[in-house]
């Protein structure tokens, strides 16, 4: 009730003043946040035109993509933000999910990497870097990068998990096991 309350009013402040950047994203968030995808493409959509290289637009122009389930979009929204922001941990960390959501495990892995770089203690980058290199069945990489996740989110039951399943790639199912009840003991 209070977000529609919020979409209206952001509504209003819109129609007042049509060419308010900040109220249009605005109204872009809230109708993010109530799942409402194509109205905000439509908003940010036009502002992009005029702002093509707005991280802020950008995102949640790919944000309301991967709402939509357009994954091949979005990962031609994630390449661009990568592109743009060569230097941006969150976008190539972007690109990575992306990689790896249409099963592109090796440009995941490549764009992860990119992220280590920018950010070496990145939790999501190493558990990336893990679950691409199990899909490519390189264990021991997976069980490396597996393991500094576990190490930077000791207490992420899904890092546990991920781990487990590396340890398994290599037939070492008594760690495997092992892993897999510290992760249960998170949840």
């Amino acid at each position: 009730r209070d977000l529609e309350q919020a979409i209206t009013h952001g509504k209003e402040q819109v129609r007042l003043e049509p060419e308010n950047r900040k109220a249009r994203t605005r109204l872009a968030v809230f109708y993010l946040v109530a799942h409402r995808w194509d109205e905000v493409l439509g908003i940010v959509a036009p502002m992009l035109q005029r702002e093509p290289d707005d991280w802020e637009l950008t995102n949640l122009f790919y944000q309301a993509l991967i709402g939509r389930h357009d994954f091949a979009g979005a990962l031609t929204v994630a390449k661009q933000m990568a592109s743009r922001h060569p230097d941006n941990a969150e976008a190539q960390y972007l690109l990575a999910m992306e990689h790896w959501r249409q099963e592109h495990y090796e440009e995941a892995l490549e764009a992860a990497r990119r992220v280590i770089v920018l950010q070496p203690n990145s939790a999501n980058a190493h558990g990336m870097m893990a679950q691409s290199s199990t899909r490519l069945h390189r264990w021991g990489p997976a069980i490396e990068s597996a393991e500094t996740a576990l190490r930077l989110e000791p207490n992420n039951p899904y890092r546990y998990n991920m781990a487990a399943h590396a340890y398994l790639g290599v037939g070492d199912p008594k760690r495997a096991v092992e892993l897999t009840q510290h992760a249960l003991s998170r949840w």
